[in-house]
């Protein structure tokens, strides 16, 4: 964060986030962001421990001067450091994305990817006219185009360098000249939006839903509404333009690890996307909005590394992603042997409670995983969840299982023994040669939403290029009889084998079709 002496605690965002991590136990350090090194690939930092104290004059008081640390010494880091956003902060984030077990807020390859006056571009429609250039030229071009037109520094923030001009303005190139510094610095030019003498609106989103905003009234004669420049807090609610803008932008943030964003919002358009350090949480809870500095630290015990122990029933969902994705949201564990992550969430279960009910895909049980505590296996019909095709189960577990009781929905089908049984034996004298580019008989098994999703069919069907070792398009080469006779009968066994085991051993991947 900012040096403590520059924070405002009435006001600071980061400091409730502090102040409610501290209620909940935490033990809180500071360290500015300078203090950050990486030595041999391991990220290290100088910080210092501190506590709040309950005087207006002396907010905080450190206990300790600073020791070195490993990153992965924290539970959490709380990346909150004001723009401007340059090659140093790249830099942070860099050697903050290298820690392995703390988890970092927001993700850090997502604060580089992700200024904030540039991020909003992807979201035409609800962004208004911008134009970002370093060239007087184009900023004069952009200009005639509009009635009237904000200027403001690409890496400013608080409203520091905002002006409202206009292309027919006396002062529009000098006032261009000081931005851009000569057209050696990258600057901003947005449509003027009027609704903004009446107010803009900061929305703070959690894992991309919005969870409180706040109307910043600007000061008589002001065309900013920041409140630390003299903007007034009003209560206020989402309307349904911004309840349907913030529905555009929620799924993009909390797939690209922006856990903790602010949205700047003018009538009908988003002008910008604040995720380094958004603030106006205290002035929500103030004019008695949710508390969402406590809302946000709750988030913070990442139940995968610090599991509830000694309890006699766990009913979860865990989260589905392959280890890459993981890796990708900031949700990696790099000492797990699992691929998807719901599969090192159901080992950590099972270690800590006796009993356990989880919803989880399908094809768990083709892992073969855990067979000695699963009792029930219940094939659940319809589509479960909105963001994945992929058929799910509910899996029940116990201390110790003889088999494995199966159901069709409510329908009880059999065990799983009985249903093993049924899977054809493995005849080790085929000689077989899979991923030949040449091969004449192709089995297809790779995602696709239309046609059966797994099925064999003539070689030349498979584009050649998309066989590899790691494909799922495979071909082998054929045997010396009819070629259409053999894929016809291949697909006819398939589909009886399908009804005979109720689809249990050939689940489709993500996205498929069960047909």
């Amino acid at each position: 964060m900012d040096p403590p002496q520059t924070v405002h605690p009435e006001k600071d965002t980061t400091f409730a986030i502090g102040q409610a991590a501290s209620a909940r136990g935490y033990t809180i350090h500071y360290a500015p962001v300078e203090n950050l090194f990486l030595q041999n690939g391991i990220p290290h930092i100088r910080c210092r421990p501190f506590r709040f104290m309950n005087n207006p004059e002396q907010p905080m008081e450190f206990l300790a001067e600073d020791s070195l640390y490993l990153l992965d010494d924290f539970d959490v880091v709380l990346m909150r450091k004001d723009p401007p956003y340059n090659m140093n902060y790249i830099v942070a984030t860099h050697i903050l994305s290298l820690a392995k077990k703390t988890r970092v807020l927001n993700i850090p390859h997502a604060l580089r990817e992700a200024p904030e006056k540039i991020y909003p571009f992807q979201f035409p429609g609800i962004f208004p006219p911008t134009l970002i250039s370093r060239k007087i030229q184009d900023l004069k071009s952009f200009a005639a185009e509009h009635d009237s037109v904000i200027l403001k520094p690409l890496d400013g923030n608080g409203g520091r360098g905002i002006v409202k001009t206009s292309a027919s303005d006396a002062n529009f190139p000098s006032l261009c000249e000081l931005l851009t510094v000569q057209e050696s610095e990258y600057a901003v030019i947005q449509n003027y939006l009027p609704e903004v003498r009446t107010g803009d609106k900061r929305v703070i989103l959690l894992d991309g839903e919005a969870v409180g905003a706040v109307l910043r009234v600007p000061p008589t004669g002001e065309n900013r509404a920041n409140l630390h420049i003299g903007g007034t807090a009003v209560q206020t609610e989402l309307t349904a333009r911004e309840k349907e803008m913030c529905s555009i932008i929620g799924p993009a943030l909390k797939k690209d690890g922006l856990y903790f964003t602010g949205i700047d919002v003018i009538g009908d358009y988003i002008t910008e996307i604040n995720v380094t350090s958004p603030t106006g949480v205290q002035e929500i809870r103030r004019l008695g909005g949710t508390d969402i500095a406590k809302q946000s630290v709750c988030a913070f015990r990442d139940t995968l590394k610090d599991f509830p122990e000694n309890f006699n029933i766990c009913i979860t969902n865990p989260p589905y992603l392959a280890q890459n994705s993981a890796k990708r949201r900031g949700l990696y564990y790099p000492d797990t042997r699992y691929d998807d992550l719901y599969k090192f969430s159901l080992d950590k279960c099972l270690q800590n409670c006796e009993n356990a009910g989880v919803i989880i895909p399908a094809s768990f049980l083709n892992s073969g995983l855990f067979r000695n505590r699963l009792s029930h296996y219940i094939l659940l019909n319809g589509k479960m969840f909105t963001d994945t095709e992929h058929p799910v189960c509910l899996a029940l577990f116990k201390q110790k299982s003889d088999d494995v009781k199966i159901y069709d929905d409510k329908k009880y089908i059999g065990t799983l023994s009985e249903f093993e049984k049924k899977l054809p034996a493995n005849k080790k004298n085929a000689e077989i040669k899979f991923n030949d580019k040449t091969g004449k008989l192709g089995l297809i098994a790779i995602d696709n939403t239309v046609g059966p999703s797994i099925r064999f069919c003539r070689g030349e069907e498979i584009d050649p290029d998309r066989i590899a070792a790691s494909s799922r398009s495979i071909t082998r080469i054929s045997v010396d009889c009819d070629i259409n006779r053999v894929i016809k009968n291949l697909n006819d066994r398939l589909a009886e084998f399908r009804r005979e085991t109720y689809d249990l051993f050939l689940t489709p991947f993500k996205g498929l079709r069960k047909d």
